[in-house]
């Protein structure tokens, strides 16, 4: 007997297998009935097998073409499945509308998912006019959002920078893999069924489960189980999710056979003392005889945690919705909230949050889209979401696209799709694959070869050459290995469309184009970088342009060094920290993106740090229950001079712990920021841009002048206008609370001028990390 896989656990469905089916020729009869036996267990691939056997006797058989092509899209066989319904649309028999009505509705489903959105539109269109059978509005109302995106299909432009990638056989190797998420940008965590003949034969290993692969520089290592979930018989495991402490794990079972009242249901799995422990349910998230699956767990404020799922628990608004429940700090569950002003008629589903930038990311068939699922994202707003944008290509395609998550450095990101790729078992649509976004995908410029040498009269055509040298205070020698790279200038843009490396045999030469701006830069690690502009503007189709250069070695900027002393700060007293971890990152600004380039740990209470050339750098300070702390350091100035260093406090990492914000200062009797405050609070947001687990208040105090109540709504207003500010810096809100104290909490008396200066402050407390 063929087990049923229930695989929305895994969102789109898995088949299961049967052996396969033996040779000998049986009646239509029999071959439909061993299809519908397949059928009932969910085994479409195998079902196939007998549904032509009966159409190679019978070809004309609408039914059975009807049911064969109904096979194949639920097995997402999408080029068979349209050959079939384009088949059945085409006949001309007059009982087809009657027996067949959503025929063309299909037919139109399957043209889109393959890509073919002008005929796709036709045939929708066509559709909407003639169908009057049961549901007509809701199918209208899905036609017609197909539509809408069979427009965005024709008119989609993928984004240059965004890229799309399938990962390889470490990652993808079985049947179907699915819900990634990279863990501090080191591991990936998926689940997958890791069996190859899942589909057409018993596989003792078919069960998912979930597993973790290290990042080994650009690529992943071999996938191993993760610890944390116990494993049943009988049961796919998968969907996987860590508390912001990582000290809870949330996931999701499935039974692999399974009976009409159970489901897909959550549970987690908490980690004390050196273990995992036995997996519960959580009774506020799963309804017996309804799904709920794929967690995913966000910080909710102070030890809350917000999980967001996806069910088709009643009380939704169509079919899987995306609904979430929050833990509070003593453990309990409140009961499931549904994002209505987010959830469609249809189904939404693989919820993602993203608190570097609060958005939610998901699923869903519901919104207008380039085919099957889409990804879409949606804003967090105070009082609700904003509007629901399509990620649009190459995100998404023609096919289904879920399971969307990005990596912590907000440039790459994660996706699964069935599109097409040579991994596919029985069609190339028919497994959930792995892919690797980049959306800062810059393409490689192919090495340039040198044309080969043209000679008119002897002379070369339009081109510079030269020979660089090294200048040095003994003597002026040729100097090889030096990149010299040729940039064409264009409305304030400029491309690389050359580069070689100079020779201390011959001098180099670059072609040119006549009527263009040019830059030629020259650099070495050991000498300073050197440009020079060129114009051909005027110039004759075979001059040579002579440019011999003189590189300096860059001695003085190996030489500079930023130093300071390192302290440690508790909130009551500041004193001298040994053993701090010190880490020099050259930093691309452009990109946001650090390499690092020299570490060291101190042994005394100061840090001094060599800076190898010229460019732009981060320090980070780290020392155990400390929150690490940085600063910029750039040898790019205006006048080229090396940035002074800097004495480093390092506050104590623990909650409850409140800490003083020096030099914030408001006029009098205002709520409204000075300038001579951004200084302080741009600290202050690096120090939670470096600590991105950290979630603090911010606590305004006030002296005991004046009214008691309206020096409390002062305080108040003050300490919103910090988190306020600080959200500009790109703060996660959710990270942010505040509180105005008033003359409620004064730390000596109001009885001097001094005192009340001292009570006059702003605090921020930690409540979470």
């Amino acid at each position: 007997m063929c087990r049923n896989i229930v695989l929305f656990l895994f969102v789109i469905g898995a088949y299961c297998a049967t052996a396969q089916p033996g040779k000998g020729r049986i009646s239509v009869a029999k071959n439909l009935a061993a299809a519908n036996e397949l059928l009932a267990n969910g085994s479409y691939y195998n079902a196939v097998y007998y549904l032509k056997n009966a159409l190679d006797q019978e070809p004309d058989n609408l039914a059975v073409n009807y049911q064969l092509a109904d096979t194949y899209r639920k097995a997402r066989d999408y080029a068979n499945a349209e050959s079939y319904y384009g088949k059945i649309v085409s006949s001309d028999d007059p009982a087809l509308a009657l027996n067949y009505p959503l025929v063309q509705f299909y037919y139109a489903l399957m043209l889109k998912y393959n890509g073919k959105y002008g005929q796709s539109s036709d045939q929708f269109e066509q559709f909407i006019d003639q169908y009057k059978g049961d549901r007509s509005n809701f199918y209208t109302n899905w036609s017609r959002a197909e539509m809408t995106g069979c427009r965005m299909g024709q008119n989609q432009i993928e984004k240059e920078k965004t890229k799309v990638f399938l990962l390889g056989k470490n990652i993808n190797s079985g049947y179907t893999d699915y819900a990634p998420f990279a863990l501090n940008d080191s591991f990936l965590i998926f689940s997958s069924i890791r069996s190859k003949y899942y589909l057409n034969q018993y596989d003792p290993a078919r069960l998912s489960d979930i597993y973790v692969a290290p990042r080994i520089g650009n690529d992943w290592g071999k996938a191993k189980l993760l610890k944390g979930p116990k494993r049943i018989a009988n049961h796919h495991t998968g969907h996987g999710s860590y508390s912001p402490k990582k000290d809870r794990f949330y996931f999701t079972r499935c039974p692999s056979e399974e009976p009409t009242s159970v489901k897909c249901a959550i549970f987690y799995t908490e980690y004390a003392n050196e273990s995992w422990s036995v997996p519960l349910q959580i009774k506020e998230m799963n309804i017996t005889g309804y799904k709920s699956t794929s967690p995913f767990v966000v910080s909710d404020g102070y030890k809350r945690e917000r999980i967001y799922f996806s069910s088709n628990r009643p009380g939704g608004r169509g079919g899987m919705d995306l609904w979430y429940i929050v833990r509070d700090r003593e453990g309990n569950f409140s009961e499931a909230v549904n994002l209505k002003d987010i959830n469609t008629s249809n189904n939404d589903i693989t919820p993602y949050f993203n608190e570097a930038n609060s958005t939610l990311y998901f699923s869903s068939n519901g919104y207008p889209g380039l085919g099957g699922y889409d990804v879409f994202k949606v804003k967090m707003k105070n009082d609700g979401w904003e509007t629901v944008e399509n990620m649009e290509a190459p995100v998404n395609s023609s096919t289904d696209d879920t399971y969307f998550s990005l990596a912590a450095n907000g440039k790459e990101g994660f996706l699964v799709s069935n599109r097409s790729n040579p991994f596919g078992i029985n069609s190339k649509t028919c497994c959930d694959k792995i892919y690797y976004v980049d959306f800062d995908y810059e393409k490689p410029v192919e090495p340039i070869e040198p044309p080969p040498e043209v000679v008119v009269n002897n002379t070369k055509k339009l081109g510079v050459e030269g020979v660089v040298y090294a200048a040095t205070t003994e003597a002026i020698v040729e100097l090889g290995g030096v990149k010299i790279q040729l940039y064409e200038l264009s409305q304030g843009d400029k491309a690389l469309v050359a580069e070689l490396y100079s020779s201390t045999t011959e001098p180099y030469y670059m072609p040119l184009e006549q009527g263009k701006e040019y830059v030629l830069q020259f650099s070495h690690s050991s000498y300073n970088v050197e440009k020079i502009d060129i114009s051909t503007k005027g110039i004759g189709k075979n001059k040579l342009i002579r440019k011999d250069l003189y590189l300096v070695k860059n001695e003085a900027v190996t030489k500079m060094k930023v130093s300071g002393k390192v302290y440690t700060d508790d909130g009551k007293d500041i004193t001298t920290l040994n053993n701090t971890s010190v880490i020099l990152y050259r930093f691309n600004p452009q990109t946001g993106s650090r390499e690092v380039v020299s570490s060291y740990t101190t042994e005394s209470g100061s840090y001094e740090v060599d800076i190898p050339e010229k460019g732009s750098y981060v320090i980070v300070f780290d020392s155990p229950n400390h929150f690490t702390t940085s600063y910029p350091v750039s040898t790019i100035a205006p006048d080229g001079e090396l940035g002074e260093g800097r004495d480093i406090v390092l506050k104590v990492k623990e909650e409850g712990a409140i800490f003083r914000l020096d030099n914030i200062y408001y006029d009098f009797n205002s709520y409204e920021l000075r300038d001579e405050s951004r200084e302080a609070l741009d600290n202050l947001s690096i120090l939670l841009q470096d600590n991105p687990g950290v979630v603090i208040e911010i606590g305004s105090h006030t002296d005991d002048s004046g009214e008691e109540n309206y020096n409390q709504y002062l305080s108040r207003k003050r300490a919103k206008n910090v988190v306020k500010y600080l959200v500009e810096k790109g703060i996660d809100p959710l990270r942010l609370k505040y509180k105005g104290y008033g003359e409620s909490r004064p730390i000596v008396e109001n009885d001097s001028e001094e005192n009340m200066q001292l009570n006059r402050r702003t605090e921020f407390k930690i409540m979470g990390n």
